[in-house]
């Protein structure tokens, strides 16, 4: 049985969420009261092509909490390399842009469409035509709560 699983940069989507557990694992091993990661820390990592993959991003995570000196993660605590090559907008193709543009618009239009059902999933889900364990499965995927 081969199982193909992407590199990190075909799934973007993904940083957000595998980055908050190596942040909650590390703080926890080294004992540290870390409330998270700015907006601006979490776009980097999202931005960087991460050519080590999972593990690269773990050891990114694993320094970061390191060397932290609030509650926060802040891009002073990202390497310069991440930070520096995320920030280079041109190296993005065509078909990036177009992805990171529809997760952004996916994001935007199930938050308006659940504010506008009052955070109600199964109406939110009837009102988009698609099955409730879908939306949840979104909802999820982008971080997104009913409330």
């Amino acid at each position: 049985i081969e199982i193909h699983v992407p590199p990190l940069r075909e799934r973007r989507e993904d940083i957000p969420l595998l980055a908050a557990h190596f942040l909650e694992s590390y703080a926890a091993r080294y004992g540290r009261e870390i409330d998270g990661m700015t907006r601006e820390a979490v776009e980097l990592l999202a931005g960087y092509e991460w050519p080590g993959n999972v593990r690269e991003l773990k050891n990114v995570i694993e320094r970061a909490v390191a060397y932290v000196k609030g509650p926060v993660i802040t891009p002073e605590e990202l390497p310069e390399v991440v930070v520096r090559s995320a920030r280079r907008q041109d190296r993005y193709t065509f078909r990036d842009w177009k992805q990171m543009t529809l997760e952004r618009l996916e994001k935007e239009f199930l938050e308006k469409t659940l504010a506008e059902h009052s955070g109600n999933v199964s109406h939110t889900a009837k009102a988009l035509d698609i099955h409730r364990s879908t939306l949840q499965r979104l909802m999820r995927r982008w971080n997104i709560s009913a409330s």
